[in-house]
């Protein structure tokens, strides 16, 4: 049996997807293109399947709710959008036949030692401390504010 393949995804425009094996990991902003999202989680499979499916393959997905913060004006449209992203990556990954666990946003970062966001700390300090626990955690890839929540998803 190959080592396990743990994809964490977190879902959104602004979301990314990342993978590790062993020592081995990749993380890439989530694709704008269904089908370029598709062709990412499909070609995990694939490459399970080409070594008879002896590989582990365990996904994380981010857990959201429906509210999303800073959309004035466009709340329900912003939400609709959001939803959908959550609902391909999910689908995707199903299709895939990739085990799939969502994991509530509070659940990972604690179990990751990140304590919860500060009250008077914005989204962008709470991102950016995120980013560092990504960037400490895989020092050499060049974390970014879209691929470092996938990136802690996977270590998760």
């Amino acid at each position: 049996m190959m080592e396990p393949i743990f994809v964490g995804v977190d879902p959104g425009g602004n979301g990314g997807i990342a993978w590790q094996c062993g020592v081995r990991v990749w993380a890439l902003k989530t694709p704008p293109d269904d089908a370029d999202l598709w062709a990412v989680i499909h070609t995990l499979a694939i490459s399970n399947a080409d070594t008879g499916g002896s590989t582990l393959i365990l996904a994380v997905l981010e857990k959201v709710g429906g509210f999303v913060r800073g959309s004035a004006g466009n709340i329900g449209s912003a939400m609709f959008q959001f939803g959908a992203s959550y609902g391909k990556a999910k689908a995707f990954l199903i299709a895939a036949g990739i085990q799939t666990v969502e994991v509530a946003p509070t659940t990972w970062q604690r179990k990751l030692g990140m304590e919860p966001r500060r009250g008077q700390e914005t989204k962008g300090q709470w991102k950016c401390r995120l980013k560092a626990r990504a960037a400490e955690l895989f020092p050499p890839l060049k974390v970014t504010l879209q691929t470092a929540d996938a990136l802690l998803l996977s270590e998760y």
